[in-house]
């Protein structure tokens, strides 16, 4: 039967996907998009392999921060060379191949000096955020590797409805809310707790800040229960 129902995503307390806050718009305003769905059927989109595309290096994204001055890791290919490492989403790259000050390098030399062929060694200097502010920089040598990668999704901004909204819709839910035995002996109004591992959940590609291949908790309100057409 299909059900509406919402589904935050939280993971380390926090909600990193959520159908409460669909569409941010002008003001900083959000406005819910409760999923509805035909559970116990998976939908085709689901049974589609994923687009990747191949790239040689460490397995991480990058990113420059203007106000800090510093390049920091956006997210790891899970069970890439940086994810092996131990290098996780905010920890910064204080130095490449000796190149330093890398906030004023252009991020295309960025990705120069992080690419090579594969087998070959770069050296890093990294500032774990975990260690804390004043912690010394670790230097680790990682080997390149060609890692698959799913490209990011694009997103229009787009001028209307009172204000400026990213133009997408609800954040696509985990396939494990397809799976009966997760809305079976629900009610109208209630809610349930699920533990949703990788398999069932966002698998090594991640979704929000749920970093590929964690288990999270998905919160499941169940709002509405319609008839069949």
């Amino acid at each position: 039967k299909p059900a509406v129902l919402h589904s935050p995503c939280r993971y380390r307390g926090l909600t990193a996907v959520s159908s409460r806050e669909a569409r941010t718009l002008g003001g900083n305003r959000t406005i819910a998009e409760p999923l509805e769905l035909k559970y116990g059927k998976l939908p085709s989109d689901y049974a589609k392999p994923l687009v990747r595309k191949t790239v040689v290096g460490i397995g991480a994204e990058l990113r420059v921060d203007p106000e800090l001055r510093e390049l920091y890791v956006v997210n790891t290919v899970f069970a890439g060379p940086a994810d092996r490492a131990g290098i996780k989403p905010q920890d910064s790259i204080v130095a490449i191949e000796g190149v330093s000050d890398l906030a004023n390098v252009p991020i295309a030399e960025i990705g120069t000096l992080l690419a090579g062929d594969v087998g070959t060694d770069v050296v890093l200097e990294v500032k774990f955020k975990a260690d804390g502010p004043d912690a010394k920089p670790t230097k680790i040598t990682l080997t390149r590797e060609a890692t698959a990668v799913v490209p990011k999704k694009r997103v229009a901004d787009v001028e209307g409805g009172g204000g400026l909204f990213t133009g997408e819709g609800a954040p696509k839910p985990p396939p494990v809310v397809y799976v009966p035995e997760a809305l079976r002996g629900m009610r109208v109004g209630g809610r349930r707790n699920i533990v949703v591992p990788a398999d069932v959940g966002y698998a090594d590609v991640g979704e929000g800040e749920i970093p590929p291949g964690a288990t999270f908790k998905l919160e499941v309100e169940l709002l509405e229960v319609r008839s069949a057409a």
